[in-house]
C-alpha cells in the first residue's frame, strides 16, 4: 500500500513497483490510506508493507504509521521523505516506522531494496504463526480431549490455507536468491 497525497508520486511509485512484479495499491492521502488497509485486514488480503509519504495535510505519515501498527505490528511501515536524510542524520525516525526512504526515491533504492521485502515476508510469517496458534486454542488441539470431531474437518482447510500461504512466503526469499 503506497499513501501520498501527490498523485504523480503515487503513480510513478505504482508503476515502478508493479513493473517489477508487485501487485500494488495506493490510497490519496493519510487518512484514505488508514481506511484502505484497516479494510484489507480480512484474512489473505492484507498489505505486506507501507510505504507513506511524512507530510500530508490532515492526518501526516506519523499518524498512519501508527494506526498502521496499531492495527498490525507486523506490517513494515516504509515512511517516504523530502527530509529523509535529515531525519537519519538526527536520529528523529518517528515511532512505528520501520525504514526511512528519501523523496523522491530513486529507481534503484526501491529495486534493490530487499530489506522491505525480508520485512515483509518475516512480517506475514509472524502473522501467519499467530493464525495457527489461535486456530490451535479456538479448536481445543491443546486441551485434553482434543478438538470435536465435527470441528476436524473446517481446522483442517484453515490449517491448509495457512499452509499454502506459508510456503508462498517462503518461496519468495529463495526465488530473490537465484
Amino acid at each position: 500500500l503506497i499513501i501520498d497525497d501527490d498523485p504523480l508520486v503515487l503513480e510513478s511509485l505504482r508503476a515502478t513497483l508493479e513493473r517489477d512484479g508487485h501487485t500494488v495499491a495506493v490510497a490519496d492521502g493519510g487518512q484514505a490510506g488508514i481506511d484502505a488497509f484497516i479494510a484489507a485486514r480480512q484474512p489473505d488480503d492484507t498489505f505486506d508493507v507501507v510505504i507513506t509519504d511524512l507530510g500530508m495535510p490532515h492526518v501526516d505519515g506519523r499518524r498512519v504509521a501508527a494506526a498502521v501498527k496499531a492495527a498490525s505490528p507486523s506490517t513494515p511501515v516504509m515512511l517516504l521523505t523530502g527530509w529523509g536524510q535529515r531525519l537519519l542524520d538526527d536520529g528523529d525516525i518517528p515511532a512505528h516506522v520501520d525504514h526511512v526512504l528519501n523523496k523522491p526515491p530513486k529507481l534503484h533504492d526501491l529495486r534493490e531494496m530487499d530489506e522491505w521485502k525480508r520485512f515483509a515476508n518475516a512480517a506475514v510469517q509472524e502473522e501467519l504463526i499467530a493464525k495457527a496458534e489461535a486456530l490451535r486454542a479456538r479448536f481445543g488441539f491443546d486441551a485434553p480431549e482434543g478438538p470435536k470431531e465435527e470441528d476436524l474437518d473446517k481446522a483442517a482447510r484453515e490449517l491448509h490455507d495457512i499452509q499454502e500461504r506459508w510456503k508462498s512466503v517462503a518461496e519468495a526469499p529463495r526465488a530473490q536468491a537465484q
